[in-house]
């Protein structure tokens, strides 16, 4: 396990460090225990940042996929970049099939990064 002083201890690492200190060590002569429950402190830690990190990663990735959501039922401008229009209208749906979010707009389906205004309503 090569570790650079730039670089963190990973939860994975810091259990195998912990573990193979424990292994061995002299049964004559055992880990202080004040060291020990510092060291259960620190993983214990570094288990609850990980696991914030992870949930306040999965909270973005909600925030952003709902984000086009609050588009819905204003009006917007695009440009569409596939066919060189540009696209005015009451946004209808939001579209995540292909993976890109697209807005439904009347018959057309607009990319969200071709969007070029957004006003309070429409009318329909």
């Amino acid at each position: 396990m090569a570790v650079s002083a730039t670089q963190p201890l990973a939860q994975g690492d810091m259990m195998q460090l912990l573990l193979t200190q424990l292994t061995h060590q002299d049964p004559l002569n055992p880990l202080d225990s004040a060291q020990f429950t510092q060291q259960l402190v620190s993983l214990e830690l570094l288990s609850r940042t990980t696991e914030m990190s992870r949930q306040v990663q999965t909270v973005g990735e909600i925030a952003r996929a709902s984000a086009p959501l609050a588009l819905l039922g204003r009006k917007i401008t695009a440009h569409d970049s596939a066919s060189g229009q540009t696209v005015e209208g009451v946004v209808d749906a939001v579209d995540w099939s292909t993976g890109t979010v697209r807005l439904k707009v009347g018959d057309d389906l607009v990319n969200l990064t071709d969007l070029t205004g957004v006003s309070a309503g429409g009318s329909r």
